[in-house]
């Protein structure tokens, strides 16, 4: 009798006399916290070494998927260990799924011809007469034999399917399939070069020209103030200049401001009750974009105001600062200080020295100190700041101590550090003149300007030298630094 190996060790336990003593392993593991006593464990050696009772369901899911129809073998799984596939083992692709396809069709295409075949056998059959009866008997087994040929021939496919899929129909099972070739993408085809559009051979003639009058050359002539003529009726010209200065074309309202100019130089006494309507017109001329017609203007603008003086200070700055537009002054110093033609740049400075000439000085100086102190472009106040000299330099020193020569001191001393150097040059200028003014005895007194005496000078060192009335004036008047400012302009 041949025993296991468990069942050698079961015998040779019980004939042992050590098999009867209790081990304190065995009573502790029995001891139940119940009381009870626990079953006793199987030994390892009779536990059967099965290798699919320890995976589980992991087991029936590797065989399934071994056996089962699936587009890539387990075998083609990285990390799988490589697997044989058995004799009855199927192996299955996607070009294996597509011959599989491919003879199944054609399977079912035979036994569809032999099917045809079969029918139009039969139907022939039936349409001839009894006296062919004969001839149909003969048909009938041709048809039965063409049906059972295709019937034949796709129990053949069938079978060459069953017994190796990875072959064709017909085709014996010795001579495997052809490899199938991967279809190759399509090559890139060369984008196609844009041409330029050719241009002709010859000269095309073109019909699309400008329609409309050809355009005139016009000549202006300026002439100059004491060249103009008198008007032989200056009531009719006065009436007529009013709408002639409103006209669209600008040769017209060239002419109409020269008329003007005549108007103003010999008959003065004919335009002073229209210049409310006749000087918005001319500051609508001098402010146009046409060079001619802004120059012409601004030549009657120093004409208006060397015949009329002070009666056009309530037409030289309306609305001021805050209404450059409807301001002839702000107009003026824009075209003195502009990038435009030097021809109309060099005419906008004649007239503005012959605007601020023509005005009382005070008067000027009051319209002027707002721009030269407080405008926003370096250039205007530049241009400002010269007509503040030309203005102060026309004042006697009384004139300028009744107007305030504290107040012109103040705006000197921040053109002096201006960075435009119009503005530095005639801050220079403004500062001799009113230093010269203060020297003036009458002027000294009236300021009372006081001297401080010197500090005591410290043991080993010189006596600071005291301020005169001037330096002493500077400093009362001024900050720190425009007191420097100024006084080192006035000692150049």
């Amino acid at each position: 009798m041949v025993l296991t190996r468990s069942q050698a060790a079961k015998q040779k336990a019980h004939q042992s006399p050590e098999a009867h003593r209790p081990s304190k392993h065995a009573a502790t593991a029995d001891a139940q916290p119940g009381g009870g006593t626990a079953q006793p464990s199987q030994p390892l050696a009779d536990k059967l070494l099965n290798v699919h009772s320890g995976m589980g369901s992991k087991a029936s899911k590797l065989s399934r998927l071994r056996t089962g129809p699936c587009s890539h073998p387990i075998t083609s799984l990285p990390g799988s260990p490589a697997v044989s596939p058995g004799p009855g083992t199927r192996e299955f692709t996607i070009a294996a799924v597509q011959q599989q396809a491919q003879q199944a069709e054609l399977g079912q295409a035979l036994a569809a011809v032999a099917a045809a075949q079969a029918g139009a056998g039969a139907t022939e059959g039936e349409q001839q007469p009894a006296a062919e009866a004969s001839s149909v008997e003969k048909r009938q087994p041709e048809g039965e034999e063409a049906a059972a040929g295709g019937l034949q021939a796709a129990a053949i496919g069938e079978q060459a399917t069953a017994s190796d899929p990875a072959a064709p129909v017909g085709m014996p099972a010795e001579h495997p399939a052809a490899p199938q070739q991967q279809a190759q993408p399509p090559a890139p085809q060369p984008r196609p070069e844009k041409l330029l559009k050719r241009l002709p051979d010859k000269a095309v003639p073109c019909d699309k020209l400008p329609d409309g009058p050809e355009p005139v050359v016009v000549d202006v002539e300026y002439v100059a103030s004491q060249d103009l003529q008198p008007v032989a009726d200056s009531a009719a010209a006065v009436a007529a200049v009013v709408p002639a200065l409103e006209a669209a074309e600008w040769v017209e309202a060239v002419k109409a401001i020269n008329l003007l100019r005549q108007l103003v130089v010999h008959h003065p006494e004919a335009c002073a009750p229209q210049l409310n309507t006749l000087m918005p017109l001319l500051l609508k001329s001098v402010r146009s974009l046409r060079s001619s017609v802004c120059k012409t203007a601004i030549m009657a603008v120093a004409d208006v105001y060397t015949t009329y003086g002070d009666l056009l200070l309530p037409h030289t700055d309306v609305g001021g600062q805050l209404k450059p537009t409807t301001s002839l002054l702000a107009q003026m110093l824009l075209k003195c200080s502009s990038n435009d033609k030097k021809f109309v740049i060099e005419e906008a400075q004649r007239a503005m020295q012959v605007m601020v000439d023509s005005l009382s000085a005070g008067e000027a100086l009051r319209l002027l100190l707002p721009y030269a102190d407080l405008h926003k472009n370096p250039k205007v106040r530049g241009k400002a700041g010269g007509a503040v000299a030309a203005a102060v330099g026309r004042m006697q020193p009384r004139d300028v101590l009744a107007f305030g020569h504290p107040r012109l001191l103040k705006v000197a001393g921040k053109l002096v550090t201006d960075n435009t150097p119009d503005a530095r040059d005639s801050a220079k200028k403004v500062i001799g003149l009113l230093k010269a003014a203060f020297a003036d005895p009458a002027v000294e007194a009236q300021l009372a300007v006081e001297v401080p005496a010197p500090a005591a000078p410290a043991e080993g060192e010189e006596a600071p030298k005291q301020p005169t009335k001037w330096e002493a004036y500077c400093q009362a008047s001024l900050s720190v630094s425009a007191a420097l400012a100024v006084l080192k302009a006035s000692s150049e």
